[in-house]
């Protein structure tokens, strides 16, 4: 896995028949110190992440074949999670049956001027639009997390449930030097 931030997109009106529909991105990879290191990669994108937006992603070609529902694919990466803030908890007071007892945290998505320097805490929410996630890791408020969206959030359960975003990660510690805009 590689922990990344989007820098870009492309279109390719001519490409394999698995990527058609596939929005693909153009991710920096970061090194632990979070400056970018090696060759960007395109990796495509079923959660929807945003320009500047750290990223982790798999390089593991059956995944991302998996994904595309094509055991021929030439595609490699993908885009597994997205990182955020908890900024509170939620309590439904009514829910369907399989959620029952569920943990629900309030998420701030990251952006590019928006991360933990280490262990140091985030001292303000970001713009971009804040989420509910489900959550079985235990999250609190001021841990970062890597939350995942879309019918990817459903699949580690079986039955399927209702939910759309969930938490896929605690990140116990970040390394990241954002560029100054010029």
């Amino acid at each position: 896995m590689l922990l990344a931030r989007v820098e870009g997109s492309m279109i390719a009106t001519r490409k394999h028949p698995s990527l058609q529909g596939w929005r693909m991105l153009i991710c920096q990879p970061l090194d632990a110190h979070g400056l970018a290191e090696g060759t960007p990669v395109i990796a495509i994108d079923p959660l929807g992440a945003g320009m500047h937006q750290k990223v982790i992603i798999s390089s593991d070609g059956s995944a991302a074949r998996l994904a595309v529902t094509d055991e021929k694919s030439p595609v490699r990466q993908i885009i597994i999670a997205i990182l955020g803030t908890v900024i509170g908890r939620v309590t439904l007071s009514q829910s369907v049956p399989q959620l029952k007892g569920a943990r629900w945290l309030l998420i701030s998505p990251f952006n590019r001027k928006h991360f933990q320097q280490g262990h140091q805490p985030l001292n303000q929410i970001t713009d971009e639009p804040s989420l509910v996630i489900y959550d079985n890791l235990g999250g609190g408020v001021g841990d970062t997390v890597g939350f995942v969206e879309g019918r990817e959030a459903a699949s580690p359960f079986d039955p399927p449930i209702p939910i759309d975003a969930i938490n896929a990660a605690l990140v116990d510690e970040t390394f990241y030097t954002p560029k100054e805009d010029a």
